[in-house]
């Protein structure tokens, strides 16, 4: 029989020692490669996020929307170049459906939303998809949501009937309007 001399064992044992080391320094690197990647991934969706709300809040339509959201009464500048005051109420009477007049002060009321609402599906459409996080996109959007929920239904139909399909799944995420009562409030602005 031969006998396995003892340098080579060392030698044996030396190799296993120097493996484990090496595979478990790989290991890290791995584990932090991929704490790194998730970094960045984050980072992008932050970033993301951002870009949709800046986009959001330059869009004319979309920020003269939340502006009536925010407002009991104000005076925009139409299409046309005219400047019309709207209140509150006749952005609710502009949104019921069907619509109740075609003049330029609630086609400009509808154009509004339907800008906003466009950013909302965004939001959704994002957020299902993994490139924004809900956090990303809350605000202001949660600051304004509290207001459609006054008039939940009224909006709800309108966005039904325009077919921002998944308006009403980037609404239910926040608490005010999951919470809000089924039926019109039409109670104005705080």
């Amino acid at each position: 029989m031969n006998q396995v001399h003892p340098l080579q064992v060392a030698a044996w044992f030396v190799a296993v020692v120097g493996g484990l080391i090496a595979a478990g320094i790989a290991l890290w690197q791995a584990a932090q490669n991929h704490q790194q990647r998730e970094k960045d991934l984050r980072w992008k969706q932050a970033a993301a996020g951002r870009d949709l709300v800046d986009e959001m809040l330059d869009d004319e339509g979309a920020s003269v929307a939340l502006d009536m959201l925010d407002s009991d009464e104000r005076e925009y500048e139409l299409d046309d170049g005219a400047s019309a005051t709207i209140t509150a109420e006749q952005v609710l009477a502009a949104l019921k459906l069907p619509p109740k007049s075609d003049a330029d002060d609630c086609v400009y009321v509808r154009e509004c939303f339907d800008a906003l609402f466009y950013y909302f599906a965004r939001f959704e459409h994002f957020l299902k998809t993994g490139l924004v996080t809900f956090e990303d996109v809350r605000e202001p959007a949660e600051y304004y949501v509290e207001y459609l929920a006054e008039d939940k239904p009224l909006y709800l139909k309108y966005v039904e009937v325009a077919r921002f399909r998944s308006v009403p799944e980037f609404l239910d995420r926040f608490p005010s309007w999951r919470d809000a009562a089924p039926v019109s409030s039409s109670s104005g602005r705080r």
